[in-house]
């Protein structure tokens, strides 16, 4: 499923990380699309997950909102919060957020850890895409943030 657009996607988020200096954010992304070309789905989504949770954290400590945080979810409250989000944006990203945050282990059997072939393909897919838009959405938001 991986497409040209996937790589143009990657190549932007790349470059503005790269601007920032957010370099384990670019390994995260980078490690997330080796997974998934690998079809090792279980650590593309995790790496995805850690690409967008410290994109938010850089963000936040950039902006001296935070020293240190580990959770997402706080985070994301955060930047809403801070208006780094225009306020009748919050609800979709925060619901895009949360479509990325779904359990992994809920995509298994109750019975011991399966390997990565039992998270479908379209799965992992759409969380690495999901997580690369979102990282370039902040980050341009960030950028933005910081004319004024």
């Amino acid at each position: 499923m991986e497409t040209n657009l996937q790589h143009t996607f990657m190549a932007s988020a790349v470059k503005i990380l790269t601007k920032y200096e957010f370099n384990d954010v670019i390994n995260n992304i980078l490690e997330a699309q080796e997974y998934y070309s690998k079809k090792n789905y279980q650590e593309t989504i995790s790496n995805s997950l850690l690409a967008l949770d410290n994109t938010m954290k850089y963000i936040c400590i950039s902006k001296k909102w935070i020293v240190s945080l580990n959770s997402g979810t706080k985070l994301i409250n955060i930047i809403c919060n801070s208006k780094l989000i225009p306020g009748y944006m919050q609800t979709q990203y925060t619901s895009l957020s949360n479509i990325l945050k779904i359990n992994i282990s809920s995509l298994k059997k109750s019975k011991p850890l399966k390997p990565s072939s039992d998270i479908p393909e379209y799965f992992a897919v759409f969380a690495l895409q999901s997580t690369i838009a979102s990282i370039i959405f902040l980050m341009n938001a960030f950028e933005d943030s910081n004319k004024y």
